[in-house]
């Protein structure tokens, strides 16, 4: 049986290192979602911890990690007086005709407008469960770039595979990958049938969503909180 290698950051502690442990296919819901929100809760504060003049953060997250993990690090946000917005995406991985690589397309999105405070720049925060490969993460960031031009743009995720940095940085131009900062708790270095080991487990299924069909048609409920404030 193979040994998986995994190496935490020195972000971590005794805390952390037990919320990770409990990210396997053996967690009940109830707990894996708990886990994930706390494991937001920690990564916000890491990054309010590196950034604390920043005063504004726009967050971008997938559909499934919105209630959860994502709700943490608002939360973070929240305690710790930071102003923000969010943009949040449901993707669709597909496999190319070719079958060499995967491809995440937008099915629908949820954006708020790009509001700093007056006179400040804000930055962008991409949070994922797990980074394997590029595609999410890639597409994610390009879905709102553009349109808010940050001063940083900080990837956070409980895991992140070995070779996942140096993949996204191949997908965007030097200047890009120059605002790029990383708050994560551990890197894996194995792939099992194309899954992270020890990676979080199957996350669709622990967090109560179903397969990726399912997960889409899935609307967070801090989707419709905001949504129905901002009508």
């Amino acid at each position: 049986m193979m040994k998986f290698k995994r190496i935490y950051s020195k972000l971590v502690n005794p805390k952390i290192r037990s919320l990770m442990k409990s990210l396997n296919d053996d967690a009940k819901t109830p707990e894996y979602r708990f886990s994930m929100f706390q494991l937001g809760l920690e990564l916000g504060n890491e990054i309010v911890s590196q950034n604390p003049k920043t005063k504004y953060f726009y967050l971008v997250c997938t559909v499934e990690d919105a209630d959860f993990l994502a709700k943490g690090i608002m939360e973070s946000f929240n305690i710790n007086n930071k102003a923000f917005n969010l943009a949040c995406f449901w993707n669709s991985r597909e496999k190319t005709k070719n079958k060499l690589w995967s491809i995440s397309p937008v099915i629908r999105k949820y954006v708020e407008p790009y509001s700093p405070p007056k006179n400040s720049k804000g930055k962008m925060v991409i949070v994922k469960s797990l980074i394997s490969g590029s595609c999410v993460v890639k597409t994610n960031i390009k879905e709102v770039i553009d349109r808010i031009s940050p001063q940083k743009i900080i990837v956070t995720a409980p895991v992140m595979h070995k070779d996942a940095r140096s993949k996204l940085e191949k997908e965007f131009d030097k200047k890009t990958v120059d605002k790029f900062d990383y708050v994560y708790f551990a890197t894996d270095y194995n792939k099992e049938n194309d899954y992270v080991r020890p990676g979080i487990g199957d996350v669709y299924k622990l967090l109560g969503l179903g397969n990726q069909v399912v997960k889409n048609k899935y609307t967070p409920l801090v989707v419709k909180e905001r949504r129905s404030a901002y009508l």
